[in-house]
């Protein structure tokens, strides 16, 4: 399987697989073979608007075609599910960041992972790492809920940081004239939109290899899927 072979793929099939060995790798239960066909089965004649009852025979069809298409994801993974997903740096991003803002049920927590399932709908995960991903999904749902960024609770550690990086520098007797130079460059040219260079610093501190390009073409796909299939 690669890329294009969703093409010639059943995504019903291959998502029903998906789920399958989900489920063995994270013993997700009493889910199983039987319970994954029958609930295939039932969404295909949905679809279709029939009322064909599930028999043996076709069962056991659902059932082999689910077992060789596992075996297929299995092969495109290579056998290796050490992988990253977006969702713990979603959770290490709120917490540190956002954990202190006026948010008590948590919405931009929430709507970031409801987010971040739409962008799964898109070919972004198969481009862009998890980081991007999560933090597309958080910048998407802070707009959505016209929440200011970067968050103040960045404008704080980067506060602590700087003063630590003053006395830091003064321990070395460096002239006072040569600290603020120092600060003054890492701020940026003082032209420049002092909120955008804000934004730009709270990026890098979550991950210096984020930049907002990638950010803002996962943007473009989420917006694109948002507009054809009216998810919000």
């Amino acid at each position: 399987m690669c890329i294009r072979d969703s093409l010639y793929y059943d995504r019903y099939v291959v998502a029903s697989s998906c789920l399958l060995l989900a489920n063995k790798i994270k013993d997700g239960g009493d889910i199983r073979l039987n319970n994954i066909a029958t609930a295939y089965h039932k969404t295909l004649v949905s679809l279709e608007n029939k009322t064909e009852l599930l028999d043996d025979t076709t069962l056991n069809k659902i059932k082999d075609k689910l077992s060789k298409t596992e075996i297929k994801v299995l092969q495109t993974l290579d056998y290796d599910f050490d992988f990253d997903i977006p969702y713990p740096h979603i959770y290490r991003i709120y917490n540190k960041y956002f954990k202190d803002e006026p948010d008590p049920e948590k919405k931009i927590y929430h709507l970031s992972r409801a987010i971040c399932l739409d962008i799964y709908k898109t070919y972004a995960p198969l481009v862009y790492p998890s980081t991007v991903i999560a933090l597309t999904a958080i910048i998407t749902a802070c707009f959505l809920l016209n929440f200011e960024l970067p968050p103040s609770n960045f404008q704080k550690l980067r506060a602590a940081r700087e003063q630590q990086k003053t006395e830091d520098t003064r321990m070395t007797d460096e002239a006072p004239d040569d600290v603020e130079k120092k600060l003054n460059e890492e701020k940026g040219d003082k032209g420049q939109d002092k909120k955008l260079l804000s934004f730009i610093d709270w990026i890098e501190d979550i991950d210096k290899t984020i930049n907002l390009k990638d950010i803002l073409e996962v943007q473009n796909l989420l917006y694109d899927f948002i507009n054809t299939y009216q998810s919000y």
